[in-house]
């Protein structure tokens, strides 16, 4: 035990004397749609609302890698959930979400280093959506710092689960604090292994499907993308932050953003169409819809201004999509339209432009955004409740960064059109060479005093184990000459 509790010593030792705070870490992700997941058939529908749900329940997957051999572990974010846990491979799945074909579980039987967490082997944690154990076992963690890229974490703390009630099979939530004192979040898992000291993420999209989940660090503080960023736009100055906006009836989405104003864009003029709905100018984010939620205001403005003449020429279609997800039945209009009128389409379209006053920036979503082709159809990329709120997917979040702060709840964005930057910190911009060299000389001072300590302790310890070894021979010789004088 004194042994175990040296090495695990010596692991903190190691990541406070290279910490990570000036670096963030990186969690390659790919998209995955309904059909990848679950047998889109089964649902018994047109093969237009097949598409348009294919489209509609895309999710996020990130790679874990974790245990000894390594599984590489495919788990799925969540914006709107502050759960972490891994299941099993033959965990009890809930019959409308049956166990998926693929590498999505973690078999801990395989691994040598799989443990159960101490003091918790007997405990079980308990929730609707799953039955987990507290374990532990070897993670492998991937940073921006081109010094120290990958990270062995020995014995991470996680959950296990063995029964799921859900749809979520395993999840890494990014909303952040847990309010349940029984479990972690995933950033305060990082956190307590000094990964990292901030609970700040983004998806950075290599293109519509793929790309990185980034956790640690605002862009501007990433000491690998500042020095890296020269003419780029992640830079302080053109920096700007806000509180997410929040209440009671949007709890189950706490990234939110309100706009001044909503502006329909034709090819003569602008038409203003909130100025006098309140509610139309909150907009939900949720990078797990693949499509966009839109308003009930901005439906019948749509539906006027371009589909319905197509709608009384049968050659657009107006249909209703029900998704029942977590045992919650929704209803929503969409529409789509012959493929031969999308040139059509395209120069009717007027483009919808979101006026936001902090980030000072018109968001703006045109024909390409909002339009898919399949199957010699076009299908608009917005669907319709009795709501007036819109909820921005991945068609927003993708064409936009946006940074996230879970723990207090901000979201950041950077403009060319922000300019925070005052006489000091022009200079401070002047000197940023000398720092950075400055900065480069104390890290390897650090580097060189946390090799001497730590090369010191190694040798400690080994004197102790050797005088642990050197005893235990004593013992036994002296346990040798004991039985041969009993003998004689």
């Amino acid at each position: 035990m004194k042994l175990l509790t040296i090495i695990i010593f010596l692991f903190n030792l190691i990541i406070f004397i290279f910490p990570l705070s000036n670096y963030s870490l990186l969690f390659p992700f790919n998209t995955l749609y309904l059909s990848e997941l679950e047998n889109i058939s089964l649902y018994n529908e047109s093969f237009t609302n097949s598409i348009l749900r294919n489209k509609f329940e895309s999710n996020i997957f990130i790679d874990i890698k974790l245990g000894t051999p390594i599984q590489i572990i495919k788990l799925q974010i969540n914006a709107n959930s502050d759960d972490f846990f891994i299941a099993r491979p033959d965990a009890d799945f809930d019959r409308k979400y049956p166990k998926r074909d693929g590498n999505f579980y973690f078999n801990h039987s395989l691994s040598s280093t799989f443990d159960y967490q101490i003091g918790k082997e007997d405990e079980i944690y308990f929730s609707h959506p799953h039955l987990s154990n507290y374990v532990q076992d070897n993670f492998i963690f991937y940073s921006t710092n081109p010094k120290n890229k990958k990270l062995t974490i020995n014995g991470f703390n996680f959950l296990l689960a063995y029964q799921v009630r859900e749809s979520l099979q395993g999840v890494v939530g990014l909303k952040g604090f847990a309010n349940i004192i029984r479990r972690e979040d995933f950033f305060t898992s990082l956190k307590n292994y000094n990964i990292t000291n901030n609970y700040i993420w983004y998806l950075k999209y290599d293109n519509s499907t793929n790309g990185n989940l980034v956790i640690g660090n605002y862009p501007h503080d990433d000491e690998y993308i500042k020095a890296n960023c020269n003419d780029c736009i992640y830079k302080k100055k053109h920096f700007e932050k806000i509180y997410s906006y929040k209440t009671d009836k949007n709890w189950k989405y706490p990234w939110a953003l309100t706009f001044k104003n909503l502006i329909i864009k034709n090819k003569t003029e602008y038409q203003f169409i909130l100025e006098d709905c309140e509610k139309c100018k909150i907009a939900e984010l949720d990078p797990n819809l693949g499509i966009i939620k839109g308003s009930k205001k901005y439906k019948d403005i749509i539906e006027d201004s371009l589909f319905k003449k197509y709608i009384n020429k049968n050659i657009c279609y107006k249909d209703i999509l029900t998704i029942n997800k977590n045992y919650e039945e929704n209803s929503y209009d969409y529409y789509y339209c012959d493929s031969s009128i999308k040139n059509e389409l395209k120069n009717e379209f007027n483009n919808i432009i979101f006026e936001h006053r902090e980030f000072k920036t018109n968001f703006s979503l045109d024909f390409d955004d909002l339009f898919f082709e399949e199957k010699e159809l076009l299908f608009f990329k917005m669907i319709f409740d009795e709501y007036y709120n819109f909820i921005f997917g991945s068609p927003f979040i993708n064409k936009y960064q946006f940074v996230f702060n879970s723990d207090s709840k901000e979201i950041g964005f950077y403009s060319k059109n922000i300019m925070n930057i005052d006489e000091d910190e022009k200079e401070n911009e002047n000197k940023s060479t000398d720092n950075n060299n400055n900065n480069d000389n104390n890290y390897i001072v650090l580097k060189i005093i946390g090799i001497i300590i730590l090369a010191a302790l190694l040798i400690l310890i080994g004197i102790f184990i050797g005088k642990i070894l050197f005893s235990s021979k004593r013992r036994m010789r002296m346990n040798e000459l004991q039985d041969n004088f009993d003998i004689n």
